[in-house]
Order: C-alpha cells, then sequence, then structure tokens
C-alpha cells in the first residue's frame, strides 16, 4: 500500500536518496539506512575490498548451507545489535576526519583517550562478532568444533582464507597491551607489552593507521551483512533471517524521519496474551491529530514490513506539548494487508487497537494554522531537495593549511576532491573550471575566519591546491604527497618573497599565472 509505505512529505527526498545508493553503492533497494554509507564520515569511507570479500562469502554460504547461516546469523542476533550500537557510537565520535593534534601533549592524550580505547571497543565487540559468522561456518563446514572462538581463535581462522587482510589491523600483542598489559609512549611511538612481557612497537602514525583501517573494514563488513539480511527481509520461505533490531531501528529512523517526528529506539518485549511485541519510541512535535495519525500508521506499516514476526506493534508518543501518547496496532493483520497487496485503504481500518490513538496537545490550534505548518514544511523540504539536484557538489573542498604573512595570505596546502565527474572527464574538468576551483578554496580558507577579522579580507597571493579523484579522510590527504589518487596540483604564486618549488614526476602547465602539475602516476592517466 503505497499510501502507508511512503511519506508524501519526504517521498522526493528518499528517491534522491535511492539514486544516490543505487550510483555509489550499485544497489537499488527501498533501504534508506544505506544512505549513511554514501554521505556520512566515517562510514562512507569503508573498505571496498572487506565488503566484496564479505558479500561474496555470505552469498556463497547461503546457497551452499543456508540452514547453517540461518543459525549462526539468528543465534548472534544480540551479539549483532552491540556491534552494530557500539559501532554507531565510535563513528559519530569528531576522531575520524580531523587533522592529528600539533604537540607531543596533544597527540598522547588523543591516543589514550580516544584511539587506544575506541581501537579496543571495536576489535572486542564490532570487528569479533561480524568475523565470528564466517569463522564459525567454516568451522562447521569442515566438520569442526566450533568451541573456543575466541577474537584471536576467529583471526586464526580466518588468516588462510579469502579474509586474509584482516591481519592488516589486527595484532594481539597490540590489543593485549592495550587491553590488560601496558602501554609506553616514546617521541613518536609507542611499545605495547602483555602481561606475559611480550612487546611490539608501533610508529604513532601506524597506530592511527591501523584505528582507520579496521574502522573501514568493520563498517565494509556490517554493511555487507545490513544488505545481505535487507534482502532477505521480505522472503516467506525458509531460511528466515533475523533482522538484527539495531538495523531495525537504523531504518526506522532513517525512513521515518519527518519535521517534527522521530524515532528514537526500539524494543523487543512481551504483550497481553503472550503475545510478540515491538514497541517504537518516537518524539513528537507535532500538534495536528490528523498528521501524527498519518505518521503513526506510517511507522507501524515500515517496522511490520521489516520484521514480519510481531504480534503487536506499540508507538510511544513523547512530546514537549503532550502528555506521553500511543497506539497500538495488530501486527499479524497488518501483514496479512501488506501480503496480500491490498490497495483498499478502509482495510487498514480495523489493525489500530480500540481504533484508538492516544494523543492530546495541551493547547490545539485552529486547523488553518496546521495547514499553514505543512505547507511551510513541505516548502523548506521541496526547496532543499531542488537546490541539491540542480547544485550537485562536484569541487569539494575538503582542507586548507594557511596563514597569514602581513598582508596577504598563504594557503600552502589545500586539498579537493572532484565528486561526481566520471573518471576520463576530470582532466578536461580541471582545465574548463580552474578559476572555479581556486575561488571555491579561497572561500572555503576565508571561511575559517571569523568576519571581524583582518585575515578574512586579505588577498591570496599564494595557494597549492591538490585534487584527488576520490575522497578520505583530512588526516590522510594532508601532506600526503604524490599518491596514485593525486590528478593534480595547482599553483599559484604573486608574491615576491615565496619560491615555488616544482613537483617532481608532473608535467607541468602553464596557464597565465596558474602553473597545473599533473601527476604522471595518477592512476585514472591512462584514461586521457
Amino acid at each position: 500500500m503505497q499510501i502507508l509505505k511512503e511519506n508524501p512529505l519526504t517521498k522526493g527526498l528518499h528517491s534522491l536518496w535511492k539514486n544516490q545508493i543505487l550510483n555509489q553503492l550499485s544497489i537499488e533497494t527501498d533501504h534508506l539506512s544505506l544512505i549513511h554509507y554514501v554521505n556520512s564520515s566515517p562510514k562512507k569511507f569503508y573498505d571496498r575490498n572487506a565488503f566484496d570479500v564479505y558479500s561474496n562469502f555470505l552469498k556463497l554460504a547461503n546457497s551452499e548451507n543456508p540452514e547453517i547461516l540461518e543459525v549462526i546469523i539468528n543465534d548472534l542476533g544480540q551479539d549483532i545489535n552491540n556491534a552494530n550500537y557500539i559501532l554507531n557510537e565510535i563513528d559519530v565520535k569528531p576522531i575520524h576526519d580531523t587533522i592529528l593534534p600539533a604537540n607531543d601533549l596533544e597527540t598522547l592524550d588523543f591516543m589514550d583517550t580516544q584511539i587506544h580505547f575506541n581501537l579496543l571497543r571495536i576489535y572486542e565487540s564490532p570487528f569479533y562478532s561480524f568475523l565470528f559468522i564466517p569463522a564459525k561456518y567454516k568451522r562447521i563446514k569442515r566438520g569442526a568444533s566450533a568451541e573456543g572462538l575466541d577474537l584471536y581463535n576467529v583471526v586464526e581462522e580466518l588468516k588462510k582464507t579469502e579474509f586474509s587482510f584482516i591481519q592488516d589491523v589486527y595484532n594481539s600483542l597490540l590489543r593485549n597491551g592495550i587491553g590488560h598489559g601496558k602501554t609506553l609512549p616514546s617521541q613518536n611511538s609507542i611499545v605495547y607489552t602483555d602481561k606475559k612481557g611480550n612487546s611490539v612497537e608501533f610508529q604513532i602514525r601506524d597506530v592511527i593507521r591501523i584505528f582507520d583501517d579496521l574502522v573501514d573494514m568493520t563498517n565494509a563488513f556490517c554493511l555487507a551483512l545490513r544488505i545481505f539480511l535487507f534482502s532477505k527481509s521480505e522472503s516467506t520461505t525458509k531460511p528466515r533471517f533475523n533482522i538484527p533490531r539495531a538495523f531495525l531501528t537504523e531504518e526506522l529512523k532513517t525512513t521515518c524521519q519527518s519535521p517534527g517526528w522521530q524515532v528514537l529506539n526500539t524494543f523487543e518485549g512481551t504483550a497481553i496474551g503472550n503475545r510478540r511485541q515491538l514497541t517504537v519510541y518516537v518524539k513528537n512535535e507535532n500538534r495536528d491529530f490528523d498528521k501524527v495519525r498519518f505518521y503513526c500508521f506510517h511507522t507501524a506499516y515500515l517496522a511490520e514490513s521489516l520484521t514480519q514476526d510481531y504480534d503487536r506493534i506499540f508507538i510511544s508518543l513523547l512530546s514537549s506539548h503532550a502528555l506521553p501518547g500511543w497506539a497500538a496496532f495488530n501486527g499479524v493483520r497488518l501483514r496479512e494487508l501488506r501480503e496480500v497487496k491490498t490497495t483498499n485503504l478502509t482495510d487498514y481500518a480495523n489493525v489500530l487497537e480500540d481504533n484508538l490513538i492516544a494523543f492530546r496537545p495541551n493547547v490545539n490550534l485552529p486547523k488553518i494554522f496546521y495547514r499553514i505548518g505543512g505547507m511551510r514544511d513541505a516548502f523548506l523540504i521541496s526547496f532543499g531537495l531542488q537546490m541539491q539536484k540542480r547544485s550537485p557538489r562536484f569541487i569539494e573542498v575538503r582542507d586548507s593549511y594557511h596563514h597569514s604573512k602581513g598582508s596577504y595570505l598563504v594557503i600552502g596546502d589545500a586539498s579537493v576532491v572532484l565528486s561526481h565527474v566520471p573518471q576520463e572527464d576530470k582532466v578536461f574538468f580541471i582545465r574548463r573550471n580552474l578559476k572555479v576551483i581556486i575561488n571555491e578554496v579561497k572561500k572555503f580558507t576565508t571561511r575559517q575566519y571569523s568576519v571581524f577579522s583582518v585575515n578574512n579580507y586579505l588577498p591570496v597571493k599564494y595557494a597549492r591546491i591538490f585534487i584527488y579523484d576520490s575522497n578520505n579522510r583530512v588526516r590522510n590527504l594532508r601532506h600526503s604527497g604524490l599518491i596514485p589518487e593525486l590528478i593534480a596540483a595547482i599553483h599559484i604564486n604573486t608574491a615576491r618573497n615565496i619560491k615555488t618549488i616544482d613537483l617532481i614526476n608532473c608535467t607541468v602547465e602553464q596557464t597565465g599565472a596558474i602553473k597545473i602539475y599533473w601527476h604522471n602516476n595518477w592512476r585514472g592517466r591512462t584514461r586521457n
């Protein structure tokens, strides 16, 4: 029933997201939580190779021994929930897409409070839980015991398989030194020692690289499992894979998000009559009862379609301008109507228990105000959507390392990523949009200063801009050198007291006062 499956207010935005998911992930799907792997950092940096390997494993296992895979995944449901929650907690921390601290004290504090703690959390839960699935499957398949599969044994089980790349991000001495041993920092490195006295030394930058790669790899595993389970969610035949509640909650949060309506969390429970119940907690800031009623039906419909095995869907309404409210839906009846693909809205009249939505705002306003509010919400969403469609961000300035030098600004290292430009067109795009790229970098740089700062109004007399064909963390772009992703570097120098240093292994092209250094080892060079 399209009128319950889709929210007319957000239908256009969701259509745009589906196209972005299709273009970036090559997946045609209605599951909108995948959009976070397109436009959210660090999820969008997920390891493509790890994703392919994990996806291929799930497909192969599902074709070879689907019953074994079903039991493993369904039994691991709570562990997957915990793994996803922990991974999301770490993903939203402002530690991924940043420049590293400038001095030793801040660096060591960053390592202790952010890197070490979160590295251990990923090892112990998300990394372990997602890899437990292929490790246990492979043991069962060859007739070996699946007992004692702790993190160390999971890695040992997989290191000689297609998952051998996990050794790049896992070191037992590093893990044990952080977890129950000791760490001894020096100027640029840290020594990790376990309880038995075994030690290993890592450069600080290498530990941060391991952390970044571990996050990207684990996000790839999570994405692959999420896509696999979503693809099986509407199957009515065995095997029946249960969608972990964490995946369900994220999908509802993303799909149901509307002005004044936000899914907070979901919990499983038992209702009267020993019925399986899913409780969906919602923050509601709408006063219009008609709008609240539609959102309740919409949320219940989506919750049932994702789970298929709850007898009751209970919507708990939390609001700042109304007493706590609720609405209860018959999950069995919702499922029956969805499976017969009814097109009659009146058929849904009896899915609402007691025909009651318990919601009453503290103050009731005239309906004209609700209509005006609805028109405002529709305009804001539509306007933002049209701006995104008309002005895709082909040029994304990721970083600008700059300072003032008397009467002008110096941009010593700026990083620009070309998005949504085909690889074979990137060189032509740079030549055609040379001044646009430079102006975007200048605007990005001056925005770092207050409007009251003199630096905001100084001219830029020196700039060195590096242009890349793919996105990455800011700390991996700045001072990254002549990496394969580098297309070209733009140099502008009208300052008399700064000498331009030519880049090696580049072909120089002069355009007025602008020099373009085309990187000879750019990975896409053979296409141009």
